[in-house]
């Protein structure tokens, strides 16, 4: 999982650009889902909701250390999730 700036998504007189937030499958090199984070949001308040339209049993989710938040990790571990990394 990764959120990354959209070039050239900021506007003149914007303090900051649009992000988007992507779960990737390195294995196989897809992208399993991805959604665009609003100017006032942060991937923080995305993760954990992205996380339940995914089965990621048996897993490794790697993410930033921003992710280290138990909203985050409760939506890891449901569902019979095994394992979780944080980078």
């Amino acid at each position: 999982m990764d959120g990354q700036a959209v070039k050239a998504s900021r506007r003149s007189g914007e303090r900051a650009g649009k992000y988007i937030l992507t779960f990737y499958d390195t294995e196989n090199g897809i992208a399993l889902g991805q959604k665009l984070i609003g100017n006032k949001e942060n991937e923080i308040t995305h993760a954990a909701s992205m996380v339940e339209g995914l089965d990621l049993a048996g897993c490794i989710v790697t993410a930033d250390a921003l992710n280290t938040q138990e909203k985050f990790a409760s939506a890891l571990k449901s569902k019979e999730r095994q394992t979780t990394a944080l980078r």
